[in-house]
């Protein structure tokens, strides 16, 4: 069974960093220069100078940034557990609209084995290492692993319609025409539905195999470090976006691959 849990996100003070438009970027690994200077001029407070700081210390400035944002109330824990529901729509080239819903949930770290969690890639030990090295500076998944499980005839939109009803946290368009909206769904007994739903699946990793890993990895080494191994730590867990696949908002595209 995957186990999922929630937990008390940091999240960005509006009143601080204004738009959460100008602090997002793409994920760590399909960011240029270019686009990474773009980021930078954006906003002092974006998350790529914690997630690919361009620092000749990259580690360390990106723990030292974390601090000094959690310091100054840039960066604020939420005051109890949450599930983060998260929806993205977009238009396909034949003018159609989806939108994809997922939740943001620690995931329990598991072996590939268990058949639990299973991957779909082989990873490389260079970006694990980068990954572990942050991780390590930091002690925080600051991107998550985007993960698919099936569930025939169950819609996340209408469990939490009550959630979906208020306003969101975020709210804003991106330079691709996607708008993104985030909600904090803290409702205790859709949050247990969740939890048992989850229970009797298994969660495919679609993106973020490295990260992943690294996760485990580091799980291991915190484990040495603290002789705890219940189970319930922080390090037990790694941060993750769940989809169901079996939603029509999932839309899976083509892409053109250079083989050589």
């Amino acid at each position: 069974m995957a186990i999922v849990r929630p937990f008390r996100g940091l999240r960005y003070d509006k009143a601080v960093v204004g738009s959460i438009g100008s602090v997002v970027a793409p994920p760590y690994d399909v960011i240029g220069s270019e686009e990474q200077a773009r980021l930078y001029e954006v906003s002092p407070y974006n998350v790529v100078r914690l997630d690919l700081s361009r620092d000749r210390d990259r580690y360390g400035a990106a723990s030292r940034t974390f601090a000094e944002w959690r310091e100054q109330g840039v960066l604020a824990r939420d005051l109890e557990p949450a599930f983060y529901l998260y929806a993205q729509r977009h238009r396909l080239r034949n003018g159609e609209e989806r939108e994809r819903f997922g939740f943001f949930a620690r995931l329990h770290l598991e072996e590939f084995a268990s058949g639990r969690v299973l991957p779909h890639e082989k990873t490389l030990a260079s970006p694990k290492a980068d990954r572990l090295a942050l991780q390590r500076a930091c002690r925080a998944n600051l991107s998550s692993i985007f993960g698919l499980y099936s569930s025939p005839g169950f819609s996340l939109a209408t469990v939490a319609a009550q959630t979906l009803r208020a306003s969101p946290w975020a709210d804003f368009e991106d330079g691709a025409a996607v708008r993104h909206r985030l909600w904090r769904l803290v409702e205790a007994d859709v949050q247990e539905s969740l939890r048992r739903r989850l229970e009797s699946r298994t969660v495919y990793i679609a993106d973020g195999h490295h990260r992943y890993e690294t996760a485990l990895r580091y799980r291991d080494e915190r484990r040495a470090e603290t002789g705890r191994r219940a189970g319930a730590e922080p390090f037990e867990y790694v941060l993750a976006f769940l989809v169901n696949m079996d939603e029509p908002g999932l839309v899976v595209l083509p892409t053109h691959r250079l083989l050589r």
